[in-house]
């Protein structure tokens, strides 16, 4: 859907220098966009033609502060998180909390264009449940962990953003290796078991995802202001891109059948069993996806996602900036390493 731009857009994006937010400004400029990056430590992207910097804390500001950093753009993209202060901040109230002023500051001064980026956690599994949320279902999570472990790009952005939960998904990721390779220890399996077991029953990230569930209500069965909820599906990961995306809406992408080299098969006489059948997308194609709305307005009142085949798993960095742009994780080290 690339190509859709008819003319240069004024964009505001709120989280400008986040995981989704940077990657979000480096696609925006290279689509010619003017960008305006809303952030506590805007300058962490670089400097380009087309990028304005805004110092600005969205959490600490009154609301008529607030209102008035959105006036004047055609589109504004949330790409706000607290994912970036770490594991403690997978906390519910903070989340909706901000989500909603920003979205009743954003409803007031009449945005042209507003586009939330939600997470998987609000799309359905019919599969399972009629109106199940995915952040309800420990299907759903189980199937999670053992995607995660599954991919080394998803793996080193836990552990660069996250600290401790991604040393634990390292330490799922070599001994589901060994087990699907059929070498893993008996206490490796049980390890491995138990990780899982305790995924289905109440996965660590659960509260947080679930605030990302609430905040669709803020949008759901509104037509009196210009929204779109975009998010990303399962699987939503710092890799290779450039692959064409498909469009769904409402509920959460599956595959068919169980994925050929990511099916292990422990909960195989379950009807309701997940594992290998989460889709996703690279960071760099969900940006593409997420310009593409900005430029088209398709998305305009729906609940929709994105995704793709994920055919390189080819590690990425966890944050971009202008200078290097869209480049491999060792391509930033390398330049890190320089300096």
């Amino acid at each position: 859907m690339s190509g859709l731009k008819k003319t240069q857009l004024n964009t505001l994006v709120i989280g400008a220098t986040g995981h989704g937010g940077s990657y979000l400004c480096v696609e925006l400029v290279n689509r010619g966009h003017k960008v305006t990056g809303l952030a506590r430590n805007p300058e962490k992207l670089g400097k380009h033609e087309l990028y304005t910097p805004r110092k600005f804390n969205v959490v600490e500001c009154s609301f008529i502060e607030l209102m008035e950093e959105l006036k004047g753009y055609d589109v504004i993209f949330n790409e706000f998180s607290p994912h970036s202060e770490g594991h403690a901040a997978l906390v519910y109230m903070p989340f909706v909390e901000v989500t909603r002023k920003i979205v009743r500051a954003t409803r007031l001064c009449q945005v042209p264009y507003f586009i939330m980026v939600g997470g998987a956690g609000s799309l359905e599994l019919p599969q399972i449940e009629p109106y199940l949320n995915a952040g309800e279902s420990g299907h759903f999570w189980r199937a999670f962990r053992q995607a995660f472990a599954d991919s080394e790009s998803q793996i080193q952005y836990m552990e660069e953003r996250l600290g401790p939960l991604g040393e634990g998904l390292r330490e799922l990721r070599t001994i589901r290796q060994k087990s699907m390779a059929g070498i893993a220890s008996e206490d490796e399996n049980k390890f491995m078991r138990d990780y899982l077991d305790n995924a289905f029953k109440g996965d660590y990230s659960q509260t947080f995802v679930k605030a990302g569930r609430t905040t669709y209500m803020f949008f759901e069965g509104n037509t009196s202001w210009n929204w779109s909820y975009v998010s990303p599906p399962a699987l939503y990961r710092p890799c290779a891109g450039g692959e064409d995306y498909s469009i769904s809406y409402d509920n959460l992408p599956l595959t068919a059948e169980p994925q050929a080299g990511h099916y292990q098969g422990w909960w195989k006489h379950d009807p309701k069993d997940l594992e290998g059948r989460l889709k996703g997308i690279s960071t760099i194609d969900f940006s593409r996806a997420l310009v593409d709305d900005a430029e088209s307005r398709d998305g305009l009142h729906k609940h929709w996602t994105a995704t793709t085949e994920l055919k390189d798993d080819t590690p990425y960095p966890s944050y971009v900036n202008f200078d290097l742009g869209f480049a491999p994780r060792s391509v930033y080290k390398s330049q890190s390493t320089k300096e």
